[in-house]
Parts: structure tokens; C-alpha cells; sequence
């Protein structure tokens, strides 16, 4: 199996797989896992895998950190940043591995979890992405709608439902997919 090529005639294709939230008993095979993942073992025995990463003690400094190889407290993720809490995550001046790549002249895309700011300028699509399509912060607030004061609180502190968004580069504002 053989990665697409890039959009520069002749240039290898890469891709970069980052899964978290993996149990060893689930975990994919090429790490030793029991769950059968042939397609992701293969290309796993064809590139670069990565077993080890030091991490922070939350999501969204890991990731930012990932993104832009810094200390996540100089580029403002030293925390995870709560829904409705305005302009926080990864600030939109950080030069991101995304937009490396795509001034490369490769495509980048991520999908699923963002958890890296909500707000316009700190959406994947602000930060080297040229498409996306996932949940801006966490998949657990998919439950917080069944939360009996849900509608309460959201209408006092200005947060929308959680959804599945997607958007393209220079295209119009996210949407929600639903």
C-alpha cells in the first residue's frame, strides 16, 4: 500500500495518524492490542511509528504541543479550554505543523477532536488546516444536553449545543453538521 501522492508532482504522500484514548485491551494491533486493524498495522509497518511522547496532564496542552513542538504555556494551552470560555486555546499567531506542511504544498486535515479554542482564529481551519470535521472541544459534552438544567445554563453562559462541525479554508464559517 502506497500513500497518495502530495499535490506537488513527484512529492511523496504522508500521513500522520495520532489516535488517544486507546485502552491496551482495544488497543490497535501494531502496538500489540487484540483488536484486528490490518489496514492501520500496514501502514504503521510502512512508516514511522512513534511509541513513546511525553505528555501534559490534560488533552489540550498535549495537542498544542504536538502542533507546534513548543511548551504549550507559550502558546496559551496551558489548560484545557471550558465551552463559552471566549478566546482560549491556541493562539492564532503559533505556526502549526498544519501550516508547515500545507505551505508545503500538502493537503491537511484533521478529524474529530479539536480541543484546541472554539472561537473564530483558533478553529483548525485558522491554524494550517485545509479542511475539518469533528467536535470543536470534547466528545463528552455530547451528554450534556440530557443534563435536566442543560438549557438553563447554556442560555445563561451563551453555549450552543454540542454538534459535529466541519469547515474548509477560506471558506464560509464552520457549520454544524447537524
Amino acid at each position: 500500500m502506497r500513500l497518495a501522492e502530495g499535490l506537488i508532482p513527484g512529492q511523496e504522500g504522508t500521513l500522520r495518524v495520532q489516535a488517544t484514548k486507546l485502552r491496551p485491551r482495544f488497543d490497535i494491533t501494531c502496538y500489540g492490542g487484540g483488536t484486528p486493524t490490518p489496514r492501520i498495522d500496514r501502514l504503521a509497518a510502512e512508516g514511522i511509528r512513534f511509541n513513546n511522547y511525553t505528555v501534559e496532564a490534560q488533552c489540550t496542552p498535549t495537542r498544542s504541543a504536538i502542533l507546534t513542538g513548543r511548551q504549550p504555556v507559550r502558546s496559551g494551552t496551558f489548560t484545557v479550554p471550558l465551552p463559552g470560555q471566549g478566546e482560549s486555546g491556541l493562539a492564532p499567531w503559533e505556526y502549526t505543523i498544519a501550516e508547515l506542511l500545507s505551505d508545503a504544498g500538502y493537503a491537511t486535515s484533521p478529524w474529530g477532536k479539536w480541543h484546541l479554542g472554539e472561537t473564530e482564529g483558533r478553529l483548525p481551519t485558522d491554524q494550517g488546516f485545509d479542511e475539518w470535521w469533528g467536535y470543536r472541544n470534547s466528545v463528552d459534552e455530547a451528554g450534556w444536553t440530557s443534563y435536566a438544567a442543560f438549557e438553563a445554563i447554556a442560555k445563561a453562559r451563551g453555549i450552543q449545543p454540542p454538534q459535529l462541525w466541519e469547515a474548509t479554508k477560506g471558506g464560509p464559517r464552520p457549520r454544524s453538521g447537524s
